[in-house]
């Protein structure tokens, strides 16, 4: 093969399957009918990189071996050594009464399946086989099997393609399937990329970043994680990949600068498909090494938690979560797209009583209070949307205003639900107006030419306006009944007609 610029190598799956293999090597195979095949078309000799398959075939039988005693396993590799594949299929049936755990049937049903058919009895061996794959059994030679008794049923080897990404059988499996079956009928994953949290490590001297990729097909070939402090210079991390691996579980610590520092990260992740996958650049806050933090991702936000007890952190964190629920429910401001930065203190500090810096920085004293902490929470969640204005506006506007749209609570969240189903880009230049200084009154005006008062009526009336228009009928049909006028109106209408 290596003086040869053009040739081919065919892997023949006979008494082995795909799911025992563990590397291959390139990467550039395809599936023709039940076959591995590769082609080489590089006439460069030096380029070329060398085939390399690796297996483990004895991993398989420890499945049901493990079962037996050390007398049975003994009597059975007597039976195999002298092809009595019957009396091996009859071993495993006497030990199956004596298992009660459901994984171990489904162990010593593929050991029988496997026997039977080296034994020429095909069928009953699909029959095994089929059993459990009906039951979701984890062992990739009963889907190899059930899957190439499926030849030319198209909707049998979808269902088992489905099956097999869903429960993460074994990724070669899935493209020796798309071979089989029209292109329509198979639908390649994305890698998914899910943050777990950043968060400072046991010696509080930088961010720990933990991420979990997952991948239904298994075939990511790259992971990059990017990420650069703030004022520093970008880095790239690139991960190891694993052949066949669905899941991938990261975790990287980066060496903080200095104190009191952001850092801003990403992942992008690429499959074999082509599919490449970037995360939203994510944002974590370094304290110092003095301070216990806790950071957590949550979805609308990043939330530190610093110095507390654990009584009062669970306290402020289930609060702060709560939080972004009902504002998410609430459905006025768009909340999961973006990620604000908010740092909430369990106790003082000096650096931060004078900080006037662009982050959400809050000391909650003991025991937590909700309701004074939701006003700069308010604050600041809508000026990091909205603009500055809603650090600045008044108390008596804020409350109101802040609690309708993140909470959907007051008279003002019927005004908003109004203003937003009319016009949705409106309602948010409305918001966008206070960011810029305005006063409620005065936005109201610049945006809708309207007062309060013309609001509170069109809002009413929008509500309840059908109501009237409806009481007003029945009572007008009721005094032109009580008077006769109804009955005079009918018999005109006969009349006239």
């Amino acid at each position: 093969l290596g003086e040869s610029p053009q040739f081919s190598l065919v892997l023949n799956f006979l008494d082995t399957h795909p799911g025992q293999i563990i590397n291959l090597k390139p990467h550039d195979y395809i599936f023709r009918e039940n076959s591995l095949l590769w082609k080489e078309n590089n006439l460069n000799l030096d380029e070329r990189e060398p085939i390399i398959i690796t297996a483990n075939l004895g991993e398989e039988s420890k499945n049901w071996t493990d079962l037996l005693s050390p007398q049975d396993k003994k009597q059975l590799l007597t039976l195999i050594s002298q092809a009595q594949y019957h009396e091996a299929v009859s071993l495993l049936e006497n030990k199956y009464p004596d298992v009660t755990k459901a994984e171990e049937k489904q162990a010593l049903l593929l050991g029988q399946a496997y026997y039977l058919q080296k034994a020429g009895e095909t069928k009953k061996a699909l029959n095994l086989f089929s059993d459990l794959v009906n039951n979701d059994a984890p062992y990739p030679r009963a889907y190899w099997e059930l899957g190439k008794s499926y030849e030319h049923h198209t909707g049998k080897l979808t269902g088992l393609f489905n099956q097999i990404q869903e429960l993460q059988i074994h990724a070669l499996l899935q493209p020796w399937l798309v071979a089989k079956l029209p292109p329509e009928k198979v639908k390649l994953s994305s890698p998914e990329i899910t943050i777990k949290y950043a968060d400072t490590n046991e010696s509080r001297q930088g961010i720990l970043i933990k991420s979990h990729l997952t991948d239904k097909d298994g075939d990511i070939t790259k992971i990059i994680l990017r990420y650069h402090w703030e004022d520093g210079q970008k880095e790239e991390i690139s991960f190891p990949v694993q052949p066949f691996q669905y899941d991938y579980d990261l975790l990287y610590f980066t060496l903080a600068p200095d104190s009191f520092k952001r850092l801003f990260y990403e992942f992008i992740v690429t499959d074999s498909a082509g599919h490449e996958v970037t995360s939203e650049i994510k944002e974590a806050f370094y304290l110092n090494e003095e301070i216990q933090s806790n950071t957590f991702i949550l979805e609308g936000a990043n939330l530190i938690l610093g110095d507390y007890t654990p009584q009062e952190q669970n306290k402020v964190y289930k609060w702060f979560k709560s939080y972004l629920k009902m504002a998410k429910e609430a459905g006025f401001v768009p909340v999961e797209a973006k990620s604000p930065l908010f740092i909430f203190m369990g106790q003082e500090h000096d650096f931060f009583k004078d900080y006037q810096g662009s982050l959400f920085v809050y000391y909650t004293s003991a025991p937590f209070s909700p309701d004074e902490t939701r006003i700069p929470v308010h604050r600041y969640f809508l000026s990091y949307w909205y603009g500055p204005g809603w650090h600045t506006l008044p108390l008596n506007e804020l409350a109101p205003l802040g609690d309708a749209l993140l909470f959907n609570k007051g008279w003002h969240a019927q005004i908003f639900k109004y203003l937003q189903n009319k016009d949705h880009q409106l309602f948010a230049k409305l918001l966008c107006e206070i960011g810029a200084g305005k006063n409620w009154a005065e936005a109201l005006n610049t945006t809708y030419q309207l007062t309060p008062f013309k609001l509170n009526f069109l809002t009413v009336w929008h509500f309840v306006g059908n109501y009237v228009l409806a009481i007003i009928l029945i009572v007008l049909f009721a005094w032109l009944s009580k008077n006769g006028h109804l009955t005079k109106l009918i018999q005109h209408f006969k009349t006239t007609k």
